[in-house]
């Protein structure tokens, strides 16, 4: 991953199944993961809601990327479908042609 992060932008959307907004949880160790390879989180809402339990829900699913935050937006879509909630991760890139001879 640190060859590739040096020179790509890197888009890795996953399941953590570490809860972002929870107290207890030590989150500086994926933030400063995320960090050492130039990549950030881009999700900051509940990515699963908790139902019948009394709890709102759970921040565990996440993407982080490389590219700088004013290239990409995201957003979770409350559906009301599943217990999941499904993120929007809409990234601009350049892409580059080349002319064959």
């Amino acid at each position: 991953l640190y060859e590739v992060s040096v020179s790509s932008n890197i888009i890795i959307a996953v399941d953590f199944n570490i809860d972002f907004l929870s107290t207890t949880n030590n989150l500086s160790e994926p933030i400063n993961l995320f960090s050492s390879f130039g990549l950030q989180p881009t999700v900051f809402d509940v990515t699963r809601h908790n139902l019948g339990t009394g709890v709102s829900g759970t921040f565990i699913d996440n993407v982080v990327t490389s590219f700088h935050q004013d290239r990409w937006t995201t957003s979770v879509q409350h559906t009301g479908v599943s217990d999941y909630n499904p993120i929007l991760f809409k990234v601009n890139v350049e892409l580059l042609t080349t002319e064959e001879p």
